[in-house]
């Protein structure tokens, strides 16, 4: 099983992962019914059916959770999460998809106001513990949480694509907490495997079959790609997938040195989603856009508008972006010759400024339906 073998091979180089509790979550935390496709269940019970049956039911003692947590309003979850996260002083690890999932939970240990007397009192499940209650106000007010979770030994999240930005904000408040970025884990399978001492993951090859697609449409197994080439991504799965577009996009980034023990294929990356924005032919895609963000505001993203492209941005977040940013944005763009030429005659209005406060908020809600 390729999730045992990642956390074997994370047990190994990092012990300290087994001297508490971890915090895992693959996949969205609020309820949502359960669907069927005929007869046929769609989706998994918990994030522990990953494991299989036998190792969730050894797993479940060790995790930090509580039926309190089973809410369905965002904004209740991520207080009762927040709360038992910070009265786990045993927290050794932590394993989510998104690494702005998991800073939003951090804030709410920092910012949220009623968790000391929620701590002390004893709330949603938990005793009183007028000891983290004191710990956790020595937190908020250094302004770190590397004191308040002292066994914690690895935090792994996604860290590729458009993670790449939030994943290195969530490590400078982490301070020194040991990283590790995600493979390419999808509801659809799990694609690549992170190993410590590799610079990127490996394919998954006994989890399922793998092809890769490059730009003219052909398709190549692992041994025939090229250094460098992007491709998008094709699996066969054992849940009954036939050659199913992932819609994901990988980079091939050489063969691992053998002589180290490592097998002679190449590692992936992700490179994003191959989906992208149309509205006049210009054919935008995630990972040309990300590159187009660099130097921006963390919380900046780009949205097809009425007659072009709107940036997003908190407006706390204005003094972080570079001189004449939607000036800059627009050149970067330019460099796609269909946007360049829509520009030029147009068919595409410059680029505009959308400030929304407590925008990661908003478009979180939005995403989540609510």
């Amino acid at each position: 099983d390729l999730h045992l073998a990642w956390l074997g091979d994370l047990l190994a180089s990092h012990p300290g992962i087994a001297r508490g509790r971890a915090y895992f979550a693959v996949s969205p935390a609020l309820q949502r019914p359960v669907t069927h496709f005929g007869v046929v269940p769609v989706g998994l019970a918990s994030d522990l059916a990953y494991f299989g049956p036998d190792i969730a039911a050894e797993l479940g003692p060790l995790l930090i959770w509580h039926p309190a947590l089973a809410v369905t309003d965002e904004a209740e979850w991520a207080r009762r999460t927040a709360l038992h996260l910070a009265a786990a002083e045993d927290l050794s690890l932590v394993s989510v998809w998104s690494p702005t999932f998991l800073a939003r939970l951090l804030d709410q240990v920092l910012q949220d106001v009623s968790l000391p007397r929620l701590l002390h009192d004893g709330a949603h499940g938990l005793p009183p513990r007028p000891d983290r209650a004191k710990a956790l106000e020595q937190a908020r007010l250094s302004g770190s949480l590397t004191g308040l979770w002292p066994r914690l030994a690895l935090v792994s999240a996604w860290a590729d694509a458009a993670s790449a930005r939030p994943a290195k904000d969530l490590q400078k408040q982490l301070q020194g907490v040991p990283f590790q970025p995600k493979g390419l884990l999808a509801t659809e399978g799990f694609f690549t495997l992170p190993l410590v001492g590799l610079p990127f993951a490996l394919p998954a090859l006994t989890g399922a079959i793998l092809e890769f697609e490059d730009a003219t449409g052909t398709t190549h197994l692992i041994d025939n790609l090229e250094p460098g080439a992007v491709y998008g991504l094709i699996v066969s799965t054992r849940g009954g997938l036939q050659r199913y577009r992932m819609g994901d996009r990988v980079r091939a980034m050489g063969v691992p040195d053998p002589s180290e023990g490592w097998p002679p294929v190449h590692m992936l990356r992700f490179e994003g989603r191959s989906a992208g924005s149309d509205l006049v032919g210009e054919k935008l895609d995630e990972a040309f856009v990300l590159t187009c963000l660099t130097g921006f505001a963390t919380s900046a993203f780009l949205a097809a508008g009425d007659t072009g492209y709107d940036l997003w941005l908190d407006p706390r977040d204005q003094n972080a972006m570079p001189p004449e940013f939607l000036t800059l944005l627009d050149t970067r763009l330019s460099h796609n010759p269909q946007y360049d030429y829509a520009r030029r005659i147009g068919q595409l209005r410059p680029p505009r400024l959308r400030l929304c406060a407590d925008l990661a908020a908003r478009y979180r809600l939005f995403r989540l339906g609510l």
